[in-house]
C-alpha cells in the first residue's frame, strides 16, 4: 500500500473533522485524536469514515478475487450484501426474537467454545461457522482478545458494547441462513471470470460478500452502532498497530472515493 495516498486531497476537503485543531498528525500522515489513548485514538479516527459501505468495500478488497471485480461493481455488490443481511435479520428477528443464542437453538445450529487460535498474521478467525451438521465454533482466544480491547479506556463510548460474544455469534448464524435458504447462496450469486476460451469461461464466486452481508445481520439483530468489521480495528492493533492505522487509512480513501462520486453525479 502506498503511503501517499494517505494524503489525497479528498480526505482534506471532508468538512470539520480533520482540520480541526483538537487532532494530531501522526507521522504516517493520519490525524488521530489528541487527548485519547492506545486503541480509542485509532477508532475516534475512523469513526468518521466507517460506514457500512465503507467497511464493506475493505472486506471486498480482501477477497480471492478482488482484482477481478472491476471498480465501477464494488460498491454495487457491497450495497446489495449489506441489504441481505439486514434483510434475513428482520425475517429472522420476526420469527425468533433477537438474543443469539436462542435463535441458534430453535434452528438448531449447536453452539461451542473452544481454545484453539485459528488466525494467522493479522488475520483475526474469532468463530466458524460449519454446515453439517449445522454448529458454531467460537474461538476464546481471539474473543478474549477482542473483549480486552472492548474493555480499554474509552473504547467502550466509541464501540457500545462491552463484549463481542453475541456479534460474533449473530455474524456465524447469517451463514447459516445463508447456507439454508431456497436459491443460490449469496457468495456464488455474484460472479467474476477468471478464464475464458470462446464460448467457455471459468467463473468463481466472491465469499467476501458473506462476510459483509453476516456483519450486516449482525448489526441489524443486535441493534450494534458498527458493521462489526470496525471491531477488527481493535484486535489488529492489540498484534499490528501499523496494518490496524493502513485499515483506517483504506477506510478514508473508500470514503474519499465515494465523496468525489457523489459530487460528480450533482454536476450532472
Amino acid at each position: 500500500m502506498d503511503p501517499g495516498y494517505l494524503m489525497h486531497p479528498g480526505y482534506l476537503m471532508q468538512p470539520g473533522y480533520l482540520m480541526d485543531p483538537g487532532y494530531l498528525m501522526h507521522p504516517g500522515h493520519l490525524m488521530l485524536p489528541a487527548g485519547a489513548d492506545g486503541v480509542a485514538r485509532l477508532l475516534e479516527a475512523a469513526a468518521p469514515w466507517a460506514t457500512p459501505r465503507a467497511l464493506g468495500l475493505l472486506l471486498l478488497r480482501e477477497d480471492p478475487q478482488s482484482a477481478r471485480i472491476a471498480a465501477d461493481r464494488r460498491a454495487a455488490l457491497v450495497d446489495a450484501a449489506l441489504e441481505d443481511g439486514a434483510r434475513i435479520a428482520d425475517s429472522v428477528s420476526k420469527r425468533w426474537g433477537r438474543e443469539p443464542d436462542r435463535i441458534a437453538f430453535r434452528v438448531g445450529v449447536s453452539v461451542s467454545e473452544c481454545d484453539t487460535e485459528q488466525g494467522w498474521g493479522a488475520t483475526v478467525v474469532y468463530a466458524e461457522y460449519l454446515e453439517r451438521p449445522a454448529r458454531v465454533r467460537l474461538f476464546r482466544p481471539a474473543i478474549a482478545r477482542l473483549d480486552r480491547g472492548l474493555a480499554e479506556p474509552g473504547v467502550r463510548h466509541i464501540t457500545g458494547i462491552e463484549r463481542a460474544r453475541s456479534a460474533l455469534l449473530a455474524h456465524e448464524l447469517y451463514h447459516h441462513f445463508d447456507a439454508v435458504r431456497d436459491g443460490v447462496p449469496l457468495a456464488r450469486r455474484h460472479r467474476v471470470t477468471l478464464l475464458r476460451f470462446g464460448a467457455w469461461q471459468w467463473t468463481s464466486g466472491l465469499v467476501s460478500l458473506a462476510e459483509i452481508a453476516a456483519g450486516a445481520f449482525a448489526q441489524r439483530l443486535l441493534g450494534l452502532r458498527w458493521h462489526p468489521r470496525f471491531f477488527d480495528i481493535i484486535t489488529v492493533h492489540a498484534a499490528d498497530p501499523q496494518t490496524a492505522m493502513r485499515m483506517v487509512a483504506a477506510l478514508r480513501e473508500d470514503n474519499a472515493h465515494d465523496f468525489a462520486a457523489a459530487e460528480r453525479g450533482l454536476a450532472l
